[in-house]
């Protein structure tokens, strides 16, 4: 199970600014898509979504990589493993990334590199080539930011583009 904590409405209207009826409709609107449950007190939700919407605070660095790993390793498809039955995790896997790419922590952000590259692997092995090369690319801008031209992890990035051009049959470009 995900990590989760719990906001409580006055938390969320001192944050938020909202009035309270707003604060009520906003949160109901999110646990209608079952992103959070309704408690005594308050709703209980995963840290990722309570810093999306306290969008003031920053996530922790260890909050986040559980997030990412659990979710990586929800969609890892391996020699034996049957994409389709990954296919679930592919939106929250984008919705995490988008959030997440937004951060300045260098830790996070190379997290999210190598998230993006999950999320590309899993569209390669789906053959939705398109979604791979947006994902290997957003792999590979962020590591050419965070580890440099010339890291091996950032060389990795390069391999996989040319491979999903090597699966489409542009074989020109997938030796560029």
């Amino acid at each position: 199970m995900l990590p989760t904590k719990t906001i409580f409405l006055d938390e969320f209207i001192t944050y938020t600014g909202f009035d309270k009826s707003e604060c009520i409709n906003t949160l109901e609107e999110i646990q209608e898509l079952g992103w959070i449950k309704q408690e005594q007190n308050g709703y209980y939700l995963h840290q990722i979504l309570k810093e999306v919407l306290l969008s003031k605070i920053e996530p922790l660095f260890e909050e986040v990589k559980y997030l990412v790993e659990y979710f990586q390793s929800q969609m890892y498809v391996g020699e034996t493993g049957n994409p389709m039955d990954k296919v679930k995790y592919i939106d929250y896997g984008i919705a995490i990334f988008d959030v997440l790419s937004k951060k300045k922590d260098r830790d996070i952000q190379l997290l999210c590199g190598y998230f993006a590259n999950q999320i590309g692997s899993l569209n390669n092995y789906l053959a939705d080539y398109p979604k791979a090369l947006e994902y290997y690319q957003k792999s590979l801008t962020i590591k050419e930011k965070v580890l440099g031209l010339e890291h091996p992890k950032t060389s990795t990035s390069y391999n996989n583009i040319g491979l999903v051009y090597k699966s489409m049959g542009d074989y020109p470009k997938a030796l560029e």
